[in-house]
C-alpha cells in the first residue's frame, strides 16, 4: 500500500502525519508530534532552524 507523509510545521508545534487511500477514503494518523517556539536572537524573533531540522529528520525515522 502506498503511504504518504506531510509534514506541518505550525505556530507552537510540528507534526508528522501519514495517510493512506483505503477504499477510495484517505485515512491519516499522526506519527510524531514536537514543540515549535520562537527565540530571541539580537533582538529579533526567529525560528530555531537546526532544532527544527532535527526534529524534522526524527519524524521521518518514525515514519520509516
Amino acid at each position: 500500500m502506498q503511504s504518504f507523509l506531510a509534514i506541518d510545521i505550525g505556530a507552537s508545534s510540528g507534526r508528522h502525519i501519514v495517510g493512506r487511500l483505503e477504499s477510495g477514503k484517505l485515512q491519516t494518523q499522526e506519527i510524531y508530534r514536537f514543540p515549535n517556539w520562537m527565540a530571541q536572537n539580537e533582538g529579533h524573533l526567529c525560528w530555531d532552524l537546526d532544532f527544527l531540522w532535527n526534529h524534522i529528520l526524527e519524524g521521518m525515522r518514525r515514519c520509516k
